[in-house]
């Protein structure tokens, strides 16, 4: 969906003004989902610890990885806020830019970005994602 962006026209201030819009309104639909997969990841494993079983020991540690892995995403943002805030700053008036260097910055910017969030993507979200379904699959035989 982002590399439609990319498209000549669109990467220079339009694209600044969308990642202005969608960064500040973005964030909590981030963070809120990333604090709560941790938080009930680890009050699971937790639980599961509790138990005092092997069986609820093991099942305890695939919900730890997920909550680490989920809590890893966060890990990013000094990857990729940068670039964000280089998009939105390149669009605001009086910066000096022209047309044509906001459309080059914000490209360069994007495809960072883009890079930035298929690795984190794939290194920590589909990993947690996996840790939570292996646990979730574990504790129903628990249970």
């Amino acid at each position: 969906m982002f590399n439609c962006f990319l498209a000549p026209g669109i990467a220079g201030t339009p694209f600044s003004k969308y990642w202005a819009r969608q960064f500040y309104q973005g964030v909590p639909s981030i963070v809120l989902p990333v604090l709560a997969s941790t938080v009930s990841g680890l009050l699971a494993a937790r639980s599961l610890r509790a138990l005092g079983s092997t069986a609820g020991v093991e099942t305890a540690w695939w919900f730890t990885a997920g909550a680490v892995l989920a809590a890893g995403h966060l890990a990013f943002v000094p990857a990729v806020g940068p670039l964000i805030n280089a998009m939105i700053e390149n669009g605001r008036k009086g910066n000096g830019l022209s047309a044509g260097q906001r459309e080059k910055r914000n490209g360069q910017s994007q495809r960072t970005w883009f890079m930035w969030h298929t690795l984190r993507s794939l290194s920590v979200d589909a990993l947690a994602l996996m840790c939570f379904a292996k646990g979730v699959v574990m504790a129903v035989e628990v249970a």
